[in-house]
C-alpha cells in the first residue's frame, strides 16, 4: 500500500545558520518517519554536498526506507505534505517540484541540446506530472531501490551539476524523473564561493561523459573562443579542474 510506504530524509549542512536549521528540520520531520531524519554537517569536513548526500544516504539505508528525500536548508515546503509525496512517488522513481527563487518561479530541468548545460523551464506546465531531463537537488525524492541499481552521487562534483548527473545516470538506466507542477517551494540561494568554477567545471564533466560526440566536437570547436573571450582565472581553474578530473578517472 502507498500510505504504509516509509520516507527518510537528509538535510545536509555547511555554515547554516541555527534559525535556518531548526526551520529545515522542522518541516522535514512532519514528512519523514520517526528517527529517519538524517542531518550531515559539512562545516568542519567538507567534502562536498555530493559526500555529505552520500553520507547521509547510508546511514538511512540501515532502517530500509522506501523513499528518501534530499533536501537543502534553505528552502520552505509551503503545501508540499507527506501524501503529496507519496502519491508522487506512484508516477516517477526521481522527482521535485516547482520552485520560487529570487521571484522567479522555476518549472521542468531541462539539459541543452548542444553544451549539456543544465536549467529551468519558467512557462507554467500545463499537465500535474510532468517528465523533466532533471530535477533541483535542493529538493529532490529518490526511491530507495534507485541507490541499488546505479550507486550513489557522484563526489567528483564537490557541488552543483550532481544533480544532472545523477538524473542523467539514472535514465540511462530506464528510471523515470518529473515533477509534479500543482505545488510549489521556496528556494533561498545564497552566493557561494566558486560557484562559477564548479559549474564550469562540472559542466564539462557532464558532457564529456554522457555528450555524444557531435556534443563533444562543437565543445571543443569552441574552446578557442572561449578562451579568447572574457578569459579570467576562474575560468582557466575550470578547464584544468576538468582536465585533472578526466585523468583520474
Amino acid at each position: 500500500m502507498l500510505a504504509s510506504k516509509s520516507i527518510g530524509a537528509i538535510l545536509v549542512f555547511y555554515k547554516t545558520p541555527l534559525k535556518q536549521k531548526k526551520s529545515a528540520m522542522k518541516q522535514l520531520s512532519k514528512i519523514a518517519d520517526k528517527n529517519m531524519l538524517v542531518c550531515i554537517d559539512n562545516t568542519n569536513n567538507n567534502q562536498g554536498y555530493a559526500y555529505g548526500v552520500n553520507k547521509g544516504i547510508r546511514k538511512l539505508q540501515k532502517q530500509k526506507p522506501d523513499l528518501l528525500i534530499i533536501a537543502n536548508p534553505d528552502i520552505h515546503l509551503h503545501d508540499i505534505t507527506r501524501s503529496i509525496i507519496i502519491d508522487t512517488a506512484q508516477y516517477f522513481d526521481i522527482f521535485g517540484f516547482p520552485f520560487r527563487e529570487k521571484k522567479q518561479t522555476y518549472y521542468s530541468g531541462v539539459i541543452d541540446r548542444l553544451n549539456m548545460s543544465g536549467g529551468f523551464t519558467q512557462i507554467r506546465e500545463k499537465k500535474r506530472y510532468v517528465k523533466t531531463d532533471f530535477v533541483s537537488g535542493s529538493l529532490m525524492c529518490v526511491k530507495s531501490k534507485i541507490f541499488e541499481k546505479i550507486g550513489y552521487f557522484n563526489t567528483k562534483y564537490f557541488m552543483y551539476y550532481e544533480d544532472v548527473e545523477f538524473c542523467l545516470r539514472a535514465k540511462k538506466n530506464n528510471k523515470t524523473v518529473g515533477i509534479r507542477t500543482d505545488v510549489v517551494y521556496t528556494h533561498t540561494s545564497s552566493s557561494t564561493v566558486d560557484k562559477e568554477y564548479y559549474l564550469i567545471r562540472n559542466r564539462l564533466l557532464t558532457l564529456f561523459r554522457y555528450g555524444t560526440f557531435k556534443q563533444k566536437l562543437h565543445e571543443l570547436l569552441a574552446l578557442p573562443k572561449h578562451c579568447s573571450i572574457n578569459m579570467n582565472n576562474t575560468k582557466l581553474r575550470a578547464f584544468k579542474g576538468f582536465i585533472y578530473q578526466l585523468l583520474l578517472k
